[in-house]
């Protein structure tokens, strides 16, 4: 019974680890727009570009980046165009549609702003 316990809670785990690595676009634009809503400017910067997270230095520096608690991912629309990418999410169900641009650097989707 330990065994089976142990080998489901690795399983889950590996399972886990591996869709967070996914690097769709889509799940990119996730995890950048979730880490900006909760305020973690370096988490953001993970998932872009250098331009963009000198951009979000920036808007930290002068305080500008608001924390959206009540955020929540909602995906609308992506299209994939080479090594460009554009998603279109809302931060809540009634929330206006977003646009991300993103461009895939080395195998990676990375956000442009």
């Amino acid at each position: 019974m330990k065994v089976h316990k142990i080998f489901s809670v690795l399983a889950v785990s590996c399972f886990m680890l591996l869709a967070a690595c996914a690097s769709s676009p889509e799940s990119v634009a996730e995890r950048f727009t979730e880490s900006l809503a909760k305020g973690d400017i370096d988490e953001a910067k993970t998932y872009a570009t250098g331009a963009t997270g000198q951009m979000l230095d920036f808007a930290a520096t002068v305080g500008v980046v608001p924390v959206d608690t009540g955020f929540s991912f909602i995906l609308v629309s992506s299209e994939v165009e080479g090594d460009h990418a554009t998603v279109v999410y809302k931060g809540s169900p009634d929330g206006p549609q977003e646009k991300l641009e993103l461009v895939r650097i080395d195998g990676e989707w990375m956000v442009h702003m």
